[in-house]
């Protein structure tokens, strides 16, 4: 397993057994496009909101995700970030809010999952996302 980070995006993106930030994936981006997503990479915008986005959250899970299998339905992370992305409100399987403001704090679609906040910091819940995408990349590509 590989991890490109760029410290101005941090919107880790898991493809078959590969990470990657979503500004790589998303087919709107303004520095580097794989497509491998439909969304738009945006500063993340609202009263209030002070960048960069640092802290513990609580996720809202909004849809079935494999990744968030034996979590409650309110996860907390740690997130440390400016952006979000803009994309097909299907693809969202969690949620942040931050000053009000809300913007997907997962997504999934296909073989591809990206997730907002850093789950190498987030402790117990962050641990078991790992273990999840270990457990779902072995189960679909052996």
């Amino acid at each position: 397993m590989f991890n490109l980070t760029d410290p101005q995006h941090h919107l880790a993106v898991a493809h078959a057994d590969h990470a990657l930030e979503i500004a790589l994936v998303a087919d709107r981006q303004p520095q580097f496009d794989l497509g491998l997503l439909p969304g738009e990479v945006l500063v993340i915008k609202g009263q209030g909101v002070r960048l960069p986005h640092v802290g513990w959250n609580e996720l809202s899970l909004t849809a079935a995700d494999p990744l968030f299998q034996g979590l409650s339905t309110t996860p907390e992370f740690y997130f440390d970030h400016s952006y979000t992305v803009a994309c097909d409100p299907g693809m969202v399987t969690s949620v942040v809010s931050y000053h009000g403001t809300q913007f997907p704090a997962s997504i999934w679609r296909g073989n591809v999952f990206g997730i907002q906040c850093h789950p190498e910091k987030g402790h117990r819940s962050g641990l078991a996302y790992i273990k999840n995408f270990v457990r779902f990349s072995m189960d679909t590509h052996g």
